[in-house]
């Protein structure tokens, strides 16, 4: 599979899941599993959405898969842009800036770090509150 296949497999796991986050209902007696969804909108804080639906069983069963290979390519991605320090103005003012080792062009100038790759895998991997 491509690894375009393979996002697009996690995706659409992703949008037939029932929305999170969930959390393990320990009260319910039943021997299935109730899947809560926290709905800020209800009075309780939360809202039973389904019991044990054949698309989030999917989704939980594939997550370990899908987690590793999210998780090894996002390293892989990360390994390529690395900070390396470079000389600005060489011979004339010099300063020291760091620069990514993965966003130089062929004409000899490069991305400042950090660079759009690393800013935008940081932001989706550190959200701030409220998103």
């Amino acid at each position: 599979m491509t690894a375009r296949e393979v996002l697009g497999g996690i995706k659409g796991r992703l949008t037939k899941a029932t929305p999170g986050p969930w959390k393990i209902d320990k009260e319910d007696p039943t021997p299935l599993v109730s899947i809560v969804s926290i709905a800020e909108d209800q009075p309780w804080g939360w809202v039973e959405v389904a019991r044990s639906l054949d698309t989030d069983a999917e989704f939980i069963a594939a997550a370990p898969v899908d987690v590793a290979r999210l998780t090894r390519a996002v390293e892989a991605v990360l390994a390529v842009h690395e900070p390396v320090d470079a000389v600005m103005n060489p011979g004339r003012h010099e300063r020291i800036v760091k620069v990514c080792t993965g966003c130089g062009t062929d004409d000899g100038n490069w991305q400042r770090w950090p660079c759009p790759t690393v800013a935008g895998v940081e932001a989706a991997l550190n959200p701030k509150e409220g998103r």
